[in-house]
């Protein structure tokens, strides 16, 4: 278990990865838990996390890539057996060394000036003592000798690595055991005359070690003990920190439901009529009434546009197009009539794409990429097919071009407008009605 801090809007974490500071959420979103450093950035959004992203639908894909496959060979370099072996093969040397009169200090100042050998000794200790570690490193470089999470998030050309951090009992002992080899070393490096002297400073260099460790532990407790007390003091609480195969799981599980709660049945969807979630429009660029019914008009592009940067400004939403906004909320069969318009527009595959485009080109975040925060799909709706659009909200404020309406209207086609959601309608807000919306809603 592991204390966290609650985040304003998703409340406490589900999972923290073992040995990382990756927490995951009920809703699929994973945060890297943010330290005491961060705390001018904390202090500003309000949240301890600093999310990877925010909806599910940003993520491309997910998978738990399984570990390369070692030989039983070489895998023997990290084991315990070996360790402890090899501890044994330098009390070995060092009574050898002993029988002999060998002196390893004697054999670099013979080859090497005063000045070079005590560097050179070091290495070349360092090299004893580690060396098992260093020949797996090395011949394992090109291989991922354990399991991890590859997610793929449509905003990044890299993927997340997340990776599980042994630790506990399993990696103290490793830890005792390379200090034990680390002393039997030094005693192989430093003997003089007699064994007992070299072998008594050995296990004197380990046991001043342990000693400390168990100095720093018992000082450690209490100080644990007091933290974890002011931790809940200050509303943290418990989440329980799983291994790389659970914490996929309960991603997969999260991410699953996320999705499938957004999934609203479309006749359930619109049968209450539009609302600050909800925006219906009969055609994407097609005239459905008047005397240039049924003629192209592209300033219903920027109705499209202007609607979606509401819901990013907002709580998020659906726009369907291709169901009439009165009651009964029957199809418009305008689909058709969208795809005979342009003969790069032809087929529902190139009006996806040209709707994509058009909202990417159109939509400005603060710098930020909008990618994943909407996703535009063709639905079967009462015998028909409409397109739905479902949107997300935005990190920070979105601002939207109107180009072919103001246009028409002799205006600057670059100016930028701001949308919110209101109710039923999307609404450009006077200055001030903008400046505390994005106050109240990003900050």
């Amino acid at each position: 278990m592991v204390s966290c801090d609650p985040d304003p809007d998703l409340n406490l974490p589900i999972s923290v990865l073992k040995g990382e500071k990756y927490a995951l959420f009920s809703n699929g979103t994973i945060g890297k838990i943010r330290q005491s450093s961060d705390r001018q950035e904390y202090d500003y959004d309000e949240s301890p996390y600093s999310f990877l992203y925010h909806y599910p639908n940003q993520i491309a894909g997910y998978e738990l890539k399984e570990a390369d496959v070692v030989s039983p060979r070489i895998s023997l370099l990290i084991s315990t057996p070996f360790r402890c072996a090899n501890i044994l093969f330098l009390l070995g040397l060092l009574v050898i060394f002993h029988s002999n009169s060998w002196e390893i200090s004697e054999f670099f100042l013979s080859l090497l000036p005063r000045l070079w050998a005590l560097p050179a000794g070091l290495i070349f200790w360092m090299l004893v003592v580690a060396w098992p570690e260093l020949l797996y490193e090395y011949l394992t470089k090109n291989k991922d000798t354990e399991k991890f999470i590859e997610l793929r998030h449509e905003q990044r050309s890299s993927p997340f690595i997340f990776r599980e951090v042994r630790g506990g009992f399993a990696e103290f002992w490793v830890f005792v055991l390379a200090l034990q080899r680390a002393a039997a070393a030094y005693s192989l490096f430093i003997h003089e005359d007699t064994i007992q002297e070299t072998l008594f400073a050995s296990f004197a260099l380990f046991n001043s070690i342990i000693m400390f460790l168990l100095a720093l532990v018992i000082i450690c407790s209490p100080l644990v003990a007091i933290g974890y007390i002011l931790d809940l003091r200050r509303g943290k609480k418990s989440v329980k920190v799983d291994n790389i195969e659970r914490f996929f799981e309960k991603l997969s599980n999260a991410i699953s439901k996320t999705l499938k709660e957004n999934e609203i049945p479309l006749d359930q969807l619109v049968s209450g009529g539009e609302n600050e979630r909800l925006e219906l429009k009969a055609s994407f660029w097609t005239n459905t009434e008047g005397e240039n019914q049924g003629e192209q008009n592209k300033e219903l592009q920027d109705v499209v546009v202007k609607e979606v940067a509401a819901f990013l400004n907002t709580l998020g939403g659906t726009l369907l197009i291709g169901i009439k906004d009165e009651e009964p909320f029957l199809p418009a069969n305008t689909l058709e009539a969208d795809l005979s318009h342009s003969t790069k527009v032809s087929t529902v595959d190139q009006l996806e794409l040209h709707i994509s485009q058009i909202l990417e080109k159109n939509l400005v975040c603060s710098g930020q990429s909008l990618t994943g925060c909407w996703t535009i799909r063709f639905v079967p709706f009462r015998d028909n097919k409409i397109i739905r659009i479902d949107v997300q909200k935005a990190p920070k404020y979105v601002l939207a071009y109107q180009p072919h309406k103001q246009g028409a209207k002799g205006l600057d086609k670059k100016k930028m407008f701001g949308f919110y959601r209101q109710g039923s309608r999307s609404k450009e807000p006077s200055y001030e009605t903008w400046s505390d919306h994005i106050t109240s809603h990003w900050q």
